[in-house]
């Protein structure tokens, strides 16, 4: 195993008072040099002041050589304990037998077992910290130690960074002791599913107080392997809506080597969608088409689970063939996902967000527009513009209604609600809370496609701004800043929603992309919140800390998702050179569609 740092600083001894000798014998053996250098400087009559400094100087060379000068410290007290966390890998990759205890093979797992959560090494951490432990795999959970050991490690997806940043969340949510520290061990081969560098979390750590130390099992030799990670595009898919599989193929040892990928639907002796030949790289990615159907024979049924099993052929000489296979499931359904459009200033990112739903198939679309207001019994109302797009066989038709749906029961018949400038015109003051209910309470989902909705100053708005700001990824500021390019976040890679094309990969798509017109200010990014996109550069852009394009959060049972550049509509109008990134039209509908529930 390699250690990347120790913990030497945690698990050091306390220093006490004493030389070599000790202190009592210390103090004996000076005592008695001093009185025999006394002596003979009084039997010597003729010795002078020169004897007496020599005395002196050699009595404090003693002192110094053999009273080390240390001091006692006190023993860590409750509230100066450390936190030691210990997160320890549960992923298959973990039973890889590349290691050796002294002459014995073994896996990374024994390894492990054997050496760091040994109950004698963690009995010696207890004594030092506060231990705890946490298994990671698909997510992170705390564990007991007893329950970790009893498993082996079965986890098909090993998302590292996921683990790490949900610990840092959690650890800010419970707050710290400024006098304490938490020390983070990760036991891990360093294998992570989403490709994220772990490095990348270092000053989010540091920030939250968090040491990060790591211990890697396993060989430093290439193992020769070849493992396969399976997801769909959109977890839920309309009835006879096509949707897309990525199957992501990892090697080492078989560069340039050819490998069949077969994709299966209905489990491991289906039927046959894909059956392709691949030329091996580092990291080899493959997006299959699939048609997912219902289950005929189950008509009652609102949601049809559909099995999908991802294979590639065993090679010569891997090590380990049971993570050569991957399935995952794609829920059908003919129930539409309802969303619902709140727009006061009709602007170009609100209509093509509106385009891109309207035709979808499985989407009921709610737009509802400000034509501006009137006093009605002494209080500013409304007046509104109310259309449903009706998805039919071929694409949509309008039904006007006459009254919007402002109340909290018809609000909660949606299961996307749309923001765009000027909700303080639909909900004003108190109303707000509506949609703070509807995220937290309801479960529903909460766009916030224009950066800060309200624009008034009343204090009606102030009060709906508060309230919304709540629940909003970020913190609103004032004015915008210039446009630039969008890069895309660590935590964005893994977003099925910014997935925008199979023939590149999405950093190529944004850098092929216009420039969006501007960024909205913001005071600061919430902790639990997760940014997906920058804008990189632009004039007043801080270069080591560029401006949040799209962010997103969990609030409750439900989630928000703040789109802050304006200009995204522009990627419409794409020469036809560019027209394959044309999916990547609108981050935030894809996001609407693909994320969330299409039935209760």
């Amino acid at each position: 195993m390699t250690p990347v740092m120790g913990l030497d600083h945690v698990l050091g001894s306390s220093l006490g008072l004493g030389g070599p000798l000790g202190a009592p014998m210390a103090w004996l053996v000076i005592g008695l040099v001093v009185f025999a250098l006394g002596g003979a400087i009084l039997r010597d009559r003729r010795a002078g002041a020169i004897a007496w400094v020599r005395w002196i100087a050699v009595a404090g060379v003693l002192a110094i050589l053999l009273v080390a000068p240390t001091r006692e410290s006190a023993a860590p007290d409750e509230a100066t304990r450390p936190s030691i966390v210990l997160m320890v890998d549960t992923s298959e990759s973990m039973g890889i037998r590349d290691e050796t205890i002294g002459r014995e093979a073994c896996s990374r797992w024994d390894a492990l077992e054997r050496t760091w959560l040994d109950p004698s090494t963690v009995t010696g951490l207890r004594e030092a910290g506060d231990v705890r432990f946490v298994g990671v795999d698909a997510r992170a959970r705390s564990r007991a130690l007893p329950d970790l050991l009893s498993e082996p490690p079965t986890g098909e997806r090993s998302r590292l960074s996921r683990g790490v940043r949900a610990l840092l969340s959690a650890l800010a949510d419970r707050g710290r002791d400024e006098s304490g520290t938490t020390e983070l061990v990760l036991l891990t081969d360093g294998i992570d599913t989403d490709a994220e560098s772990l490095a990348a979390l270092g000053d989010e750590a540091l920030g939250a107080g968090v040491r990060v130390h790591g211990v890697v099992p396993g060989s430093d030799r290439g193992v020769p392997d070849v493992s396969v990670t399976l997801s769909p595009s959109a977890d839920i898919v309309y009835a006879g809506q096509g949707t897309d599989l990525m199957v992501r193929v990892r090697q080492s040892g078989y560069d340039g080597r050819v490998a069949r990928v077969v994709i299966r639907e209905g489990g491991e002796r289906g039927r046959v969608v894909y059956d392709r030949p691949v030329t091996l790289d580092k990291n080899t990615r493959v997006w299959a088409p699939i048609n997912p159907e219902r289950d005929p024979e189950r008509p009652e049924e609102q949601v049809t689970l559909v099995e999908y099993v991802a294979s590639v052929e065993p090679l010569e000489g891997e090590i380990d063939e049971e993570n050569n296979v991957r399935r995952t499931f794609v829920r059908v359904t003919e129930e539409q996902i309802r969303v619902c459009v709140f727009e006061a200033s009709p602007y170009w990112d609100t209509k093509f967000f509106v385009q891109a739903l309207r035709d979808d198939p499985q989407v009921e679309l709610t737009v509802v527009h400000s034509l501006g207001s009137e006093f009605v019994a002494g209080r500013r109302e409304p007046r509104m513009h109310v259309v449903r797009y009706v998805p039919d066989a071929v694409a949509s038709y309008e039904e006007r209604i006459d009254e919007a749906p402002l109340e909290e029961d018809r609000l909660n018949e949606f299961d996307v609600i749309v923001l765009g400038k000027g909700a303080e015109l639909f909900f004003p003051s108190m109303d707000a809370a509506r949609l703070a209910r509807f995220v937290t309470e309801r479960g529903g989902s909460l766009v916030f496609l224009r950066g800060a909705p309200v624009t008034g100053d009343d204090p009606g708005a102030r009060r709906a701004r508060e309230i919304l700001e709540e629940i909003s990824p970020v913190a609103w500021g004032e004015g915008v800043l210039p446009g630039g390019r969008l890069a895309l976040t660590s935590e964005g890679r893994t977003q099925q929603a910014l997935q925008f094309e199979h023939l590149a990969s999405t950093e190529a798509a944004l850098e092929d992309l216009p420039k969006v017109i501007a960024t909205s200010v913001i005071e600061r990014e919430k902790t639990l919140s997760v940014v997906w996109l920058r804008q990189d550069g632009g004039e007043g852009a801080d270069a080591d800390a560029p401006p949040a394009a799209i962010a997103h959060m969990n609030v409750g049972r439900g989630r928000t998702l703040a789109v802050l550049s304006d200009g995204m509509w522009r990627w419409a109008f794409l020469p036809a050179s560019l027209g394959r990134s044309g999916r990547a039209r609108c981050a935030g509908s894809r996001w609407a569609v693909s994320s969330c529930p299409a039935s209760r």
